[in-house]
């Protein structure tokens, strides 16, 4: 797999409350594939959608510590996640999936159809 850039969307500035996920594109051969680190977050606080040629993914830690506990120090920030991506307009929309395991999210985004490698015949 090679590494590409799909390009962040110019409202990935997002709102104070949010950060924005360490993350990495691959150039796959049905596509690309998106791994986000998302730590803290389950799938019930994952909102994926896809909007004009946006990607935006937002995410929402869960706490699962008592609250009589008082933490001595922090590793990690409690903040929500934010990612915008501006898609490449080849991207088949309705095959996009999205998986959760340790903590990172990967989401599959599949070439369309009509841009798919494809063999040629020549005729005599």
């Amino acid at each position: 797999m090679s590494t590409t850039t799909l390009q962040p969307h110019e409202d990935t500035a997002t709102v104070r409350s949010t950060r924005q996920p360490a993350y990495v594109v691959r150039t796959t051969a049905a596509g690309w594939e998106v791994e986000a680190k998302t730590p803290g977050v389950t799938k019930d606080g994952f909102k994926l959608s896809i909007h004009d040629r946006v990607l935006t993914v937002e995410a929402h830690p869960t706490a699962t510590v008592s609250e009589a506990w008082r933490p001595l120090h922090r590793e990690s920030d409690s903040r929500d996640f934010r990612l915008d991506l501006q898609l490449p307009s080849r991207v088949n929309r309705d095959g996009v999936k999205a998986r959760l395991r340790d903590g990172v999210l990967t989401i599959g985004l599949p070439r369309a159809e009509a841009y798919q490698p494809r063999t040629i015949e020549v005729e005599a």
